[in-house]
């Protein structure tokens, strides 16, 4: 095993302990927000560990590259709601829930790509030969708008 398969390991063990450290200590908002962040952190994590593990495996590895995308798309709405929350504390989050269409929308687009390839025009792992469709800018674009609140 490699030293970055050990890194991921490390890092997904310390995201759990971070999950379940948070989850006892408090219960208000910013923490409920802080163990979705982590969880979505875990699960790139882990996703990641696997695709490490079948690198070298006959699995297209774009089917597996696809479930990083749950936390990729969510994690700039989930940064954003942290930042609100840790700003405003208290504040009624329900409103800010449409912010989560763009990352579904993302996700179909990315799921069903092989019908209109928006998304990849080329998929690569290691992003040697990865070309980006259209609806890749748009995403991208509102994670930078996220990203900058």
């Amino acid at each position: 095993m490699s030293f970055t398969f050990f890194i991921l390991v490390f890092t997904l063990i310390l995201n759990i302990y971070l999950i379940i450290y948070v989850r006892k200590k408090s219960k208000n908002n910013l923490a409920k927000l802080m163990i979705a962040l982590f969880v979505l952190l875990s699960l790139h994590i882990f996703v990641l560990i696997i695709m490490k593990l079948l690198q070298n495996s006959s699995i297209p590895l774009i089917y597996i590259d696809n479930f990083t995308y749950l936390s990729t798309v969510n994690l700039p709405v989930v940064f954003f709601l942290l930042a609100t929350e840790y700003r405003k504390p208290g504040q009624k989050l329900k409103k800010y829930i449409p912010l989560f269409i763009i990352p579904i929308i993302t996700l179909i687009s990315l799921w069903t790509n092989d019908l209109h390839h928006l998304f990849y025009k080329n998929y690569s792992y290691g992003n040697i030969f990865l070309v980006f469709g259209q609806y890749y800018k748009c995403s991208k674009s509102k994670n930078n708008v996220c990203e900058l609140y």
